[in-house]
């Protein structure tokens, strides 16, 4: 650029100043990316111009002056950085770090589990910011993909779930103790007429101590094979305990039926040649025999025609 002045006696002067334009810097910032709440992530900008870095906000930058600090941002944060080269010239970009929450879960503390083979417990477990579950080993479960699944573990076994949100994870586990377990095995069901008894019987594991219930109509519910005298049809359950607690439990069922009565004539005198009908009235029966079937219309009649040809003491069963 030239500037030209002139006085009033038509003299003049001049002067010159030169503009020089420098270009902006140059400046390539990494890409928006997602963390995991607690984690932290490598920013990185880069020129070719050798400038001086300048990163904000710098609170949870680990140096805010170079080209690649690493954050810490404990929620969604746009970081700004400006470079200024040697001109004092400058260039800005940005990048947004999201921050996704990592889920918290918790399951049942282990110190206290301890459970008898065959036996079931409810893993519960509750989790916040998760909302896909998956438990390991699945052997045992009733749904490993389950929040709270049950479990019946055979052996002592280190149950693991993870919980997720698409993004962030996170584990928490529990042990199960398994004590052995007994077994047993109780006499087949059984009828028999009121009054009666009948031997129970079972097998069950060594070492075992044995209660039977009801103890109504038994002569000794301590014992493997105590005999049943009930007044009616019981189911009569055996337990039978280990010494660590464990149970186990079977029954049989004594169907008790009611005994017939019977009543028919007295005593009574015919006529030789005369025939007598042996009324008879039973409750709770339905089969009959008389014996001798000598001289009778049926053996097998309720009432039958006797026709003795000889005095006879017929009896019905």
């Amino acid at each position: 650029y030239q500037r030209r002045v002139h006085g009033g006696s038509q003299c003049a002067a001049k002067d010159t100043v030169n503009i020089t334009v420098n270009k902006l810097p140059s400046l390539t910032v990494s890409a928006d990316t997602d963390i995991c709440a607690g984690s932290t992530v490598q920013l990185t900008a880069s020129s070719a111009d050798s400038p001086v870095y300048s990163w904000s906000p710098s609170g949870s930058l680990t140096n805010p002056a170079i080209n690649n600090p690493v954050a810490s941002p404990i929620a969604t944060t746009t970081y700004y950085v400006q470079v200024t080269d040697k001109n004092n010239c400058k260039a800005a970009d940005s990048v947004t770090v999201t921050v996704t929450p990592v889920p918290t879960i918790a399951t049942l503390s282990d110190t206290t589990i301890i459970l008898c083979k065959n036996s079931t417990i409810q893993l519960t477990t509750t989790v916040t910011n998760g909302s896909k579950y998956s438990w390991s080993p699945a052997t045992g479960l009733s749904d490993a993909n389950a929040l709270s699944p049950y479990a019946t573990p055979l052996v002592d076994t280190k149950y693991t779930i993870t919980a997720s949100n698409g993004k962030c994870f996170a584990t928490d586990s529990v042990s199960i103790t398994v004590k052995p377990s007994p077994s047993v095995t109780a006499s087949g069901d059984t009828v028999i007429c009121a009054g009666s008894t009948v031997q129970l019987s079972s097998i069950a594991s060594p070492g075992v101590t044995y209660s039977w219930l009801p103890v109504t109509g038994l002569s000794n519910p301590s014992s493997p094979d105590p005999s049943a005298k009930p007044l009616s049809s019981t189911v009569y359950v055996v337990q039978v305990k280990y010494s660590n607690g464990c149970i186990a439990e079977d029954s049989v069922n004594i169907k008790v039926n009611p005994q017939p009565s019977v009543s028919t004539l007295p005593d009574t005198a015919i006529c030789a040649g005369s025939t007598i009908q042996l009324t008879t009235t039973v409750v709770n029966a339905n089969t009959y025999s008389w014996s001798p079937a000598t001289g009778l219309s049926s053996a097998t009649a309720i009432s039958p025609l006797a026709s003795p040809t000889s005095t006879t003491r017929y009896i019905v069963t």
